[in-house]
């Protein structure tokens, strides 16, 4: 049994960018105003689709079966694409997808979420379980190093 407090996802791509080929590029916010940002180019192998209103192409993480898709609505085209995707969509774009020859630019980006679970832990009877040297877990494993 485990209870972790922490997830983390560090992934290295199958096909890393080059830092050398980063450079300033104008990117489309969903607003419609334009802002320079950082913008990461390649040129290889991907697996990619376009189609009426997107494009899309799934990024592989080396050494791992996990991938992040990245769908590109047409410019203008975000809140038509965004009501109109659901699972069978979804489903199709993963299916179109073909192994093809791409130059690829991106936003350089990082992401991360930060909840305090202290709250949601009392809220379900757990009031001391992140708290070293209060934890008891004896209730759910008999072990004494819990």
């Amino acid at each position: 049994m485990a209870l972790a407090n922490i997830i983390t996802l560090n992934g290295k791509w199958a096909q890393p960018f080059d830092p050398n080929f980063t450079a300033a590029g104008e990117f489309d916010i969903i607003s419609g105003a334009n802002v320079s940002v950082p913008m990461m180019s390649a040129t290889g192998s991907y697996l990619y689709t376009h189609d009426e209103g997107f494009e899309a192409v799934d990024l592989l993480f080396k050494n791992s079966s996990l991938a992040m898709l990245v769908i590109l609505p047409d410019a203008g085209n975000y809140s038509d694409f965004e009501n109109a995707l659901d699972i069978s969509v979804f489903q199709s774009i993963l299916e179109s997808l073909e192994q093809k020859t791409i130059s690829l630019t991106l936003p350089k980006y990082s992401f991360g979420s930060g909840k305090d679970l202290m709250n949601t832990y009392s809220r379900l009877g757990i009031s001391t379980g992140m708290v070293e040297g209060d934890a008891d877990f004896s209730g759910i494993n008999n072990a004494d190093d819990l």
